[in-house]
């Protein structure tokens, strides 16, 4: 192919050097390739929301990617500014005639690509655009469904059917293929064009650590190491290390967030699995699709109100109550004096990533299980703190799971907190942790503390009713006032389609 062109690669999402189209038809169509990432901070707030600890995982994946472009003979370039703005003016101090990189399905991505592909094409600066952040490009999803969303798994499934099945990666960015498009060297790279500190985006570093290191290489090795795991999707009894009943899974979802793995590479990568393990994982994958389909057709997905394929449900509007599961300070009258949903809720905000499954526990707690708080309010706790909480995915699982959409009717099969616990956590190692007022308390009481004798509490070094806060809802009364909305609802809407 002969080189031409001198191009900017803007990496996104894509932080990665294999299975990265956008980037191998830069290297292979110009005489300069000139990798770029824009910390466009005003815009991200405006549309995202991003914690220390994800802001630090981002940042570690960009330092994995200047990384692996030194080894190609290169540099990342970081612009800082509005991205209309320093693309404009980078590619004019170097005569850019290309621009390449990967397609974002959300909305305002596409939005913003619009916007800028008309300013560069007014420099008569070509742009070219791959997929790669998904399966299937959700356009022709939805051209071949007649136009229309997807609104079940079902309806996709029965889409996808009939469409190309994906292919094989595309060969990595190595430095065999930067070799004879390197940009000259900058003396003063790091002080020009150098990863900003985490103050950039108006944080301090962040006082606990995660215990997910970003970038591509990370990413790499977490999945060669969960293909080859024989304890994958088993109760094998250890998750972030801590030893629980929770099913074991690949935890590369992060990676996934940032581009740093390929999905078409860990699709393909699930072939190694038996094929009972190959079926679940892309199974995952597939979901993820959906939801990324559904979101890049559907204006204020994160939200409820102008949300076309949203319930509109009259949730509760409680500030203390939403406070206290924000902070996991969430109390049960009839039952434990802490619960723990306030457990994963102090996991998420240290640790930065929580378990599908507790996931689901925190998500019924503040919806439709107990507080009927709108999911909204969960969405955006998940995006700012969650180091995979992706625009899509954690909109499009919040109303799957409180059947605000996808659904023809909202389950009545709410959380049960106590049962959790001890399903979930039996020997108790999670609540020790996370809950250290109760690391003495002996098992027997430990779900159940209120019921520990004086002298047992005193050995414990604890007193319940001081030690914990004051509960916040009488939880059998909040389930069966909340299990009662939901036929309300169900039973309304079946009457309306007849």
């Amino acid at each position: 192919m002969e080189r031409t062109h001198r191009t900017v690669h803007w990496f996104r999402k894509g932080l990665r050097l294999h299975d990265n189209e956008a980037l191998y038809h830069a290297v292979t169509t110009s005489q300069v390739v000139f990798p770029i990432y824009i910390v466009d901070v005003s815009w991200q707030k405006e549309k995202e929301k991003f914690s220390a600890i994800k802001t630090r995982f981002l940042i570690d994946c960009l330092k994995d990617l200047d990384e692996g472009l030194k080894k190609c003979g290169t540099r990342l370039y970081v612009l800082t500014g509005d991205a209309t703005q320093v693309i404009k003016k980078f590619c004019k101090e170097n005569e850019i005639t290309q621009m390449t990189w990967m397609k974002d399905a959300e909305i305002f991505y596409r939005e913003r690509d619009e916007e800028i592909t008309k300013v560069v094409h007014r420099m008569e600066i070509k742009t070219k655009s791959f997929l790669g952040h998904t399966l299937y490009d959700p356009d022709e999803v939805i051209a071949k469904n007649g136009g229309k969303i997807p609104l079940t798994m079902e309806e996709f499934y029965e889409t996808i059917n009939d469409m190309e099945q994906p292919g094989a990666p595309c060969p990595t960015v190595t430095a065999k293929h930067f070799k004879n498009c390197l940009p000259r060297a900058v003396e003063n790279h790091d002080s020009l064009y150098g990863i900003p500190k985490i103050a950039a985006w108006g944080h301090s570093a962040p006082r606990s650590l995660t215990i997910y290191k970003g970038g591509e290489r990370q990413a790499l090795k977490v999945l060669k190491a969960k293909m080859a795991d024989s304890t994958l999707f088993t109760l094998n009894g250890f998750n972030q290390g801590v030893k629980t009943k929770l099913p074991h899974t690949t935890y590369l979802s992060p990676y996934q967030n940032y581009g740093c793995i390929s999905t078409r590479f860990f699709w393909k990568s699930a072939e190694k699995l038996p094929a009972e393990k190959t079926i679940i994982l892309r199974g995952q994958m597939i979901y993820r699709e959906f939801f990324y389909v559904a979101a890049s057709q559907v204006n204020n997905f994160t939200k409820m109100t102008g949300n076309r394929i949203c319930r509109q449900i009259d949730w509760y509007e409680n500030a203390d109550h939403l406070k206290a599961w924000k902070e996991g300070k969430t109390g049960l009258k009839n039952g434990p004096k802490f619960s723990p949903v306030s457990l994963v809720m102090r996991q998420l905000v240290t640790e930065g990533f929580i378990h599908h499954i507790n996931r689901w526990a925190v998500a019924s707690f503040l919806t439709n299980g107990q507080l009927w708080l709108n999911w909204e309010h969960g969405q955006q706790m998940f995006e700012e703190h969650q180091i995979d909480g992706d625009y899509a995915m954690n909109a499009g699982c919040w109303m799957w799971c409180t059947g605000s959409a996808f659904k023809e009717k909202i389950s009545e099969s709410t959380l049960d907190p106590v049962k959790f616990a001890r399903r979930w956590d039996p020997e108790g190692h999670f609540t020790r942790k996370y809950c250290p007022e109760l690391k003495n308390m002996p098992l027997k009481y430990l779900f159940c503390p209120w019921e520990a004798p004086e002298n047992t509490q005193r050995h414990a070094r604890v007193q319940v009713g001081i030690d914990y806060p004051a509960p916040i809802v009488d939880y059998k009364k909040t389930r069966s006032q909340n299990l009662e909305q939901i036929r309300k609802i169900n039973l309304s809407e079946s009457i309306s389609a007849q």
